[in-house]
């Protein structure tokens, strides 16, 4: 009778495991980002968890313009879609105050979530806190963005132009190429890519958005040196500037049509792209060169792989967020799928990955002191307003103080 307990307890033991184990291979978890090359190459990644843990993965990839409606359509509910998002660090504390996503400390020492290579501190600080809440961690940040500076090292040699290292010297080649019929490409079209360069050079000068006590601050002296530097640069770019945005500023330097340009670092890496562009190897890259010549802020903007509060599988989707973002997988799309810059020191220091991505060193200098731009209810309303007083001071020859005093007089109602 003993022997057929002990018999009976291994068929249940095992019939307690096998129930186990098909219950994960059962679990299917809806990930929702933007579309594009970065989707596609995270669905064949997706394919390889799907391999190796039986979760599988429904990728949901929608149209940037699309993506926060659907989020937020999905995460509202008592049920949603989604169980993990991918969500832009300006929507962060949004979602949060909204009870959207839930906070993943709990998986953090867990290592069947995180995987044997996590590091915390592997992560740039500033992503670190910026995906970090009244105390609370909300996700694995991953794809920082920053804009940089790029030049044609033949170009400039060919004029006997150094590249620039400090602010004047930029605008000095800017203007030398100018009277040239060329000059500098600039992402100047009002959106979002003026206000970051122009809070780049803001904080870079020592201002911020806010004084201490919390008001709008964005009529300070530096604030209107910064504007007044950004009009400086556009009276040297490249003819049509005031159209662009970030992927034409790209293309110019691509066709080799252009000697300079502030790029963003998200999209750089089809700067190097023997496919797309004709400049591959003669390019230089730095942080965009500070008033000083010494230390540049980065304005930087990233995404969190975000845990959907009304998601069934909560642990699962951390462990894919813990996957995707370990050093192993970055390093295989990096190398095997598509060229991407992740969340991990690491990962973008690696010697074969730096080789494909040429512009990685500046993206180190960008980020080392770096900050995200406000994220609060707000703070739209003021981004906006800024791209359209930086857009008077170039299209209009509006003048900075003016401009940017008027700024501060509409929006100070909303920080009393």
């Amino acid at each position: 009778m003993r022997k057929l307990t002990v018999a009976m307890s291994a068929m249940l033991l095992a019939a307690i495991t096998g129930t186990s184990a098909m219950a994960q291979q059962d679990v299917t978890l809806t990930v929702s980002r933007w579309s594009g090359q970065s989707a596609d190459a995270q669905a064949e990644l997706m394919k390889r968890f799907t391999e190796e843990t039986g979760i599988k993965v429904n990728l949901d990839a929608v149209d940037w313009s699309q993506l926060k409606q659907k989020q937020v359509s999905s995460l509202s509910g008592e049920t949603g879609q989604y169980d993990l998002v991918m969500v832009h660090d300006t929507w962060l504390k949004e979602y949060v105050t909204s009870g959207y996503l839930h906070p993943v400390d709990e998986f953090l020492t867990d290592q069947k979530y995180i995987g044997p290579d996590f590091d915390i501190s592997d992560f740039a600080k500033d992503m670190i806190n910026g995906a970090t809440v009244d105390g609370k961690f909300y996700g694995l940040p991953t794809n920082p963005a920053v804009a940089i500076f790029v030049y044609n090292k033949e170009m400039l040699d060919a004029e006997g132009i150094a590249p620039p290292k400090n602010w004047s010297e930029l605008v000095a080649a800017a203007k030398h190429f100018s009277e040239k019929g060329t000059g500098v490409a600039l992402p100047a079209q009002q959106a979002g890519a003026p206000v970051e360069i122009w809070a780049s050079l803001m904080r870079s000068l020592g201002g911020d958005y806010f004084t201490a006590d919390g008001k709008l601050n964005i009529a300070s002296k530096e604030a209107i040196q910064a504007a007044t530097m950004w009009k400086e640069l556009n009276q040297y770019a490249v003819r049509g500037s005031n159209n662009w945005h970030w992927g034409d500023t790209n293309k110019q330097i691509q066709l080799g049509d252009s000697p300079m340009a502030i790029v963003l670092s998200g999209i750089a890496a089809d700067l190097e792209n023997h496919e797309n562009s004709r400049v591959v190897g003669k390019l230089g890259y730095s942080a965009i060169p500070a008033p000083d010549g010494k230390k540049p802020y980065g304005a930087m903007n990233f995404f969190c792989w975000c845990v959907a509060a009304n998601s069934p599988h909560k642990a699962e989707a951390f462990q894919l967020s813990g996957w995707l973002t370990s050093k192993a997988q970055l390093t295989r799309l990096n190398l095997e799928i598509m060229p991407e810059i992740g969340g991990r020191t690491s990962v973008s220091k690696n010697p074969e990955i730096v080789a494909k991505l040429g512009f990685l060193g500046a993206v180190g200098e960008a980020l080392a002191t770096s900050g995200t731009l406000p994220s609060d209810p707000n703070a739209p309303k003021v981004n906006d307003r800024i791209g359209a007083a930086l857009s008077a001071i170039v299209v209009k020859d509006a003048d900075p103080k003016a401009e940017f005093e008027a700024a501060r007089a509409d929006l100070a109602p909303l920080y009393p």
